[in-house]
């Protein structure tokens, strides 16, 4: 799996001639969006969420008050609300997106449901540009189910969020601590490990981030021989050695 969305704005100050492989690359990737987690019915957790045990299954419910006072409890049909907000978020309405994903989570007794919620309420946040909120989300989605594929998917935007944050220290922190998971494959670790060297080069340590991108770029060579990986790692990390 690729994270195109990792990748930070190309600096036109860089010299380009070894790098252009890499620029190459990363103007495909840049095509890419990042796109909130598809809406599925209530009783068909996504892949990944079907084999955790769900304590409660159920449709979440609204209360609402009429003006005699008589409070009557009504549906929240999710699966439309979903698509409200992602049709939203795909025209860039954020804000609005935004509320429906809150409300979701809020009210939603759906584990699964609420974990999609919160991920994509990130997504809204980032957005919007205010990215220590989303950032927020992206931890509660870690604490609530911390093995989940939205788990995993969370921690790889919060690094982006601190990365817009120009949160160096803390996003290689978090580097080292989220390529200790297990679900990611080895292409994965290779690129994250990358993103740290970057980290460093932005906090003026060249001698760790040479290090680093140096490693990334021997366990490419090592895993190369086996595995199928994308070429455009190496081509990036040999853009930052330049």
């Amino acid at each position: 799996m690729r994270f195109p969305f990792l990748h930070s704005r190309v600096l036109s100050s860089r010299r380009v001639a070894r790098g252009a492989v890499a620029l190459l690359v990363l103007a495909a990737a840049a095509c890419a969006t990042k796109k909130p987690i598809e809406t599925l019915p209530v009783d068909k957790p996504r892949a990944g969420l079907g084999k955790r045990h769900q304590v409660l299954h159920m449709d979440p419910v609204r209360f609402v008050a009429d003006p005699t006072g008589k409070v009557r409890v009504e549906e929240v049909d999710v699966s439309s609300e979903f698509a409200k907000a992602e049709k939203l978020y795909g025209e860039k309405a954020y804000a609005p997106a935004l509320k429906i994903y809150e409300a979701i989570a809020n009210e939603t007794t759906n584990a699964a449901n609420k974990l999609r919620a919160l991920y994509n309420a990130g997504l809204c946040l980032e957005g919007l540009k205010r990215f220590a909120e989303a950032i927020d989300r992206y931890a509660n989605v870690t604490h609530l189910a911390p093995k989940s594929l939205e788990s995993r998917d969370a921690d790889v935007r919060r690094i982006v969020s601190l990365k817009s944050l120009r949160r160096w220290r803390d996003a290689a922190d978090a580097i080292e601590t989220i390529v200790k998971r297990t679900d990611f494959e080895a292409a994965d670790k290779i690129e994250l490990s990358m993103w740290r060297g970057v980290a460093f080069i932005h906090l003026r340590d060249l001698d760790e981030a040479t290090r680093i991108l140096r490693r990334s770029l021997d366990k490419f060579d090592e895993h190369a021989r086996y595995e199928r990986l994308d070429k455009s790692v190496a081509a990036e990390t040999l853009f930052w050695l330049g």
